[in-house]
């Protein structure tokens, strides 16, 4: 377990619990009990589950297979906090009668200068589907807020290789970093390409961050992406994870509504126009199937056409 040095009542920040696997592990569960009265922001990451009451207050993870795993959540103290608390956990492995205690950080202190609180935020936009070997555009939006600089650290997935780097950023130990001095929004872009022999969903670092002037921010948006089937990519409204290359109502209410209130969509383009809204709405009212006609122009909403 990763803690702050100390917390400041009333103020949240986030803590980490790191979870390494022996080979061949084929499910852990994770409990960790928080202080009482502190709150643990929801939903929590890794699919957790938060219960609380009078006498509990603890979040419980399930993992399935032998990779190693970062837990993350945010927790908030009462403003009546004061002095030393203390977190404690127990991890399981496959059912074992034996549950060890959670090691790492174990208790936390109070301080007394409040920590400054990053006003802004950071969005990653990823295409619908990836191509093994064929490299892909990663869009990170910044809505600095007030935040007099901004630092965007990126932690695509492991083994992947990045060039291309727009807006001043470096590559090194896995990580797509950009320090930028001033507080303006920025649109800041790489070419991420998976190895050839990749497979299957692939999901960004949950070190990914944007910090601004304080404690770091986890980036939103998009976090994982399938592998396209037989390297096809989808339709950025289907969201099926991996594509089930069908629009449904859903879908396609969804993208219409990101396109009337101008939201960001996760996948790329995120600015969805009326072309792509109505595009997507002609596939699901003409039996939802799509395939992608090569011989349209890459990147337009006439590259979708109805049919398997």
């Amino acid at each position: 377990r990763d803690l702050p040095a100390n917390y400041v009542p009333g103020v949240a920040f986030p803590v980490q619990i790191v979870v390494t696997p022996a080979a061949g592990s084929v499910t852990w569960a994770v409990v960790e009990n928080v202080p009482l009265g502190w709150v643990v922001s929801t939903p929590v990451a890794n699919d957790g589950t938060y219960v609380t009451n009078a006498t509990q207050n603890k979040i419980t993870w399930s993992i399935d297979g032998d990779t190693q795993t970062t837990l993350s959540y945010t927790v908030t103290p009462p403003s009546s906090a004061s002095g030393q608390k203390t977190f404690s956990g127990i991890y399981n492995v496959d059912g074992t009668s034996v549950s060890p205690a959670i090691t790492g950080d174990q208790t936390i202190d109070e301080s007394g200068t409040p920590t400054p609180t990053t006003k802004g935020s950071a969005t990653r936009a990823l295409p619908a589907t990836y191509t093994p070997g064929t490299g892909l555009t990663v869009t990170i939006t910044t809505a600095p807020n007030g935040d007099a600089t901004q630092t965007v650290v990126d932690v695509p997935p492991a083994g992947w290789t990045v060039t291309d780097i727009i807006g001043g950023g470096s590559f090194a130990s896995g990580k797509v970093s950009w320090s930028i001095g001033n507080g303006t929004a920025q649109t800041l872009t790489y070419t991420a390409t998976p190895p050839s022999s990749d497979s299957g969903t692939k999901t960004w670092g949950v070190t990914s961050t944007y910090t601004g002037d304080g404690a770091a921010n986890t980036i939103g948006g998009a976090n994982s992406i399938a592998q396209g089937t037989m390297g096809t990519p989808a339709h950025p409204a289907d969201t099926n994870i991996p594509p089930d290359f069908k629009i449904s109502i859903s879908e396609a209410v969804a993208y219409a509504t990101a396109y009337q209130n101008k939201s960001a969509w996760p996948t790329t383009p995120t600015t969805v126009t009326i072309s792509w809204a109505v595009n997507a709405a002609t596939l699901y009212q003409n039996g939802q199937s799509y395939h992608e006609d090569l011989n349209a122009t890459p990147g337009t909403p006439s590259r979708w056409v109805t049919g398997p």
